[in-house]
């Protein structure tokens, strides 16, 4: 009934659970032991490790706004004029 947690697991029996973050929200209000702030919140941080530990998927999907990590792939690179085929 909470309509500003839009973070959820889909999962499709064993095989895959995909885990929807939310990194817009409520990012910046909790402080991270150090002084830096969380991307997820410290609910929403809680909830996601505790799916990953629990899951018995095969596969593991996590689908954020935000790119985690760079991807590239070097054969698209003279198809996407990019170094390195960086998408």
């Amino acid at each position: 009934n909470d309509h500003t947690k839009i973070y959820r697991k889909l999962n499709y029996g064993n095989l895959v659970d995909l885990i929807v973050l939310d990194m817009m929200l409520p990012r910046n209000i909790d402080q991270l032991p150090g002084g830096g702030f969380s991307a997820l919140g410290l609910t929403q941080y809680n909830w996601f490790t505790q799916q990953l530990s629990t899951s018995a998927a095969q596969w593991k999907i996590i689908g954020t706004q935000k790119m985690l990590s760079r991807w590239a792939i070097p054969a698209l690179a003279s198809i996407l004029g990019t170094p390195g085929g960086v998408l």
